[in-house]
């Protein structure tokens, strides 16, 4: 008895649900692909290949909220690192005493590697520079520190190696020494003899200290003038000689000399075995040595 259903009741069987999910409209992706599995999609910078994500190749730095440890040790090897990516100094990358020489390999840091001036007293362990560390021919004047004033470098009578003065074993101390000290700190002896020289019997000078001029005033007398300032006054010692005749000729010269001044003095030559007359000049080679104090 269907009395008193509604009139608006469809009893119509052509749009009554069977139960199937294809019969229905509208539904959810996540519930229409018949599964109950969760759905995920590759974000920006991710692949989603299967069940497996993996990151994109990246232009410039990884950021996020990463907090896990995303990259195997010893993953990073030399052809990962772009060159000139890692730098030290203030803002590096590298933490300050990170670097030990067990992680350098032998001769690994040469002087291209080292800022100038980057290693000093600080970075050197003790006794670590040795005389094997060091080049020959490296260590240069400018790298040894200065003594005073006219000191030289040597070693004393320990074999110290010292800066001490620089007539310190060079001038004796004796009274009686003739060697003096220089304005600058040297060695200095002033040699009495003051000049010397072999004339020839024409008055040339065949040998002489420089500046020494002869010139033959007359037969068998000479002239000899002494360089300026060579003497102190006309007190100066004369010493003459000349050569042997051996018993021939003018077989008893003579030699003296006449005028001293305090920058000339002249020489006579002449036989002397002819009794009371006067000497007999002659012309000859002489030899004359001037002594100062």
């Amino acid at each position: 008895d269907l009395t008193g259903v509604p009139a608006n009741l469809d009893t119509d069987s052509t749009d009554d649900f069977d139960g199937e999910w294809t019969s229905l409209n509208n539904i959810p992706a996540d519930i229409a692909d018949g599964d109950d599995d969760t759905t995920y999609t590759a974000g920006t910078g991710l692949n989603l290949a299967g069940t497996e994500f993996s990151v994109n190749n990246l232009v410039g730095d990884v950021t996020g909220p990463i907090n896990a440890t995303v990259i195997a040790d010893n993953a990073i090897t030399t052809a990962k690192i772009m060159d000139d990516a890692i730098v030290g100094g203030p803002g590096g990358k590298i933490k300050d005493n990170s670097i030990t020489a067990s992680d350098l390999a032998p001769n690994s840091v040469n002087s291209s590697e080292i800022n100038e001036n980057a290693v000093g007293t600080s970075e050197l362990k003790d006794n670590a520079v040795e005389t094997d560390n060091i080049m020959n021919g490296n260590v240069t004047p400018i790298k040894i520190e200065p003594g005073s004033s006219n000191q030289v470098l040597t070693t004393n009578d320990s074999g110290a190696v010292v800066w001490e003065d620089q007539t310190i074993n060079t001038v004796g101390a004796e009274t009686n020494n003739d060697i003096s000290v220089g304005a600058n700190g040297g060695a200095f002896y002033e040699s009495p003899i003051k000049a010397f020289g072999k004339i020839a019997s024409n008055g040339g000078v065949t040998k002489a200290t420089p500046g020494v001029t002869v010139s033959r005033i007359s037969k068998g007398r000479y002239r000899v003038t002494l360089p300026a300032g060579a003497v102190s006054d006309a007190d100066y010692i004369i010493q003459l000689s000349q050569p042997g005749r051996g018993g021939a000729g003018n077989d008893d010269p003579g030699i003296s000399y006449s005028n001293q001044t305090a920058t000339s003095f002249e020489v006579i030559i002449g036989d002397n075995d002819n009794g009371g007359m006067d000497r007999h000049r002659f012309n000859s080679e002489f030899m004359f040595t001037i002594l100062d104090l």
